[in-house]
């Protein structure tokens, strides 16, 4: 495995400086922040890192407000209730970007963070109260679940 310090210093290469680096980075968020965060939010955050691997990022930002439209501002009861019909239509939607196994995701995902919430009060609550000092096993949870790009979201919240 490569070391932190050898893939650090090749960003800083690339970036041109720390500064400039430093200027990209995200804080971890604080706990508390974390468990306000409505399930919903997670599901769009979710479901925009989805949509942006593969695309150009501004395409996705730009349509981001027809997905909101489109899927109930990602309200995850809406969303389970809705019949395959109902995907299919929406799959079409010229609002947002027709990719067909990407908007199937946000369905599973919703299911997903409706089973976390109904077990543990929240994905937010969830993750906030997983050891700072497991992310591995954060990650390995989340890939059960077939989730492996939600460990994105995990990484800026514990990694320092």
């Amino acid at each position: 495995m490569e070391k932190f310090n050898k893939i650090y210093a090749r960003a800083v290469e690339r970036k041109g400086n720390e500064a400039n680096l430093s200027n990209l980075l995200t804080m971890p968020l604080d706990n508390n922040y974390i468990r306000s965060i409505s399930n919903s939010r997670f599901l769009a955050e979710f479901s925009r890192k989805i949509f942006q691997s593969g695309f150009v990022w501004n395409v996705v930002n730009n349509k981001w407000s027809g997905f909101e439209e489109v899927f109930f501002n990602f309200n995850i009861e809406k969303i389970l209730m809705m019949p395959d019909k109902m995907w299919d239509l929406k799959s079409k939607d010229q609002r947002i970007i027709r990719n067909g196994k990407k908007i199937m995701t946000i369905k599973a995902n919703a299911q997903m963070i409706y089973e976390i919430d109904t077990e543990h009060g929240s994905i937010g609550k969830f993750i906030a109260e997983w050891p700072s000092t497991d992310i591995i096993g954060l990650w390995s949870f989340l890939k059960k679940k077939d989730l492996d790009w939600v460990a994105t979201l995990a990484h800026t919240h514990f990694d320092n």
